[in-house]
């Protein structure tokens, strides 16, 4: 049975954690040890343009699974940013949501936590 955490995040104005490359890179790499999952080599971290937004997509692959990160620093979703965490294995999520508020601070925050099979 896998474990997967969803996160919305709303209303963050913290401008480095919406838009720079390093400073998601270090957050992917942090989750595995935060919750004692085993990651697969470091995070891929990158800007992400299109025609109606930039921002950063990251993905840190895990043994049994993964994480990502996709934020929004411009465009009709600015200020936004979405967290997944899935793993086979099970993790403390409250962990990786004290950590994810800590650093990105949003206003208001959605999130769940889902069974899979």
């Amino acid at each position: 049975m896998g474990k997967h955490l969803l996160v919305d995040a709303f209303g963050i104005t913290n401008d480095i954690a919406l838009s720079e490359l390093d400073f998601n890179y270090t957050f992917l790499e942090s989750i595995p040890g935060l919750v004692g999952l085993t990651a697969l080599g470091n995070p891929t971290v990158v800007k992400a343009t299109d025609k109606s937004a930039d921002g950063i997509t990251g993905f840190q692959l895990l043994t049994t699974s993964h994480a990502s990160i996709h934020t929004w620093s411009n465009g009709p979703k600015m200020g936004q940013a979405q967290l997944d965490v899935y793993s086979c294995d099970d993790f403390d999520e409250a962990k990786v949501m004290r950590e994810f508020k800590k650093l990105y601070s949003p206003k208001k925050i959605k999130h769940s936590v889902k069974r899979r099979a």
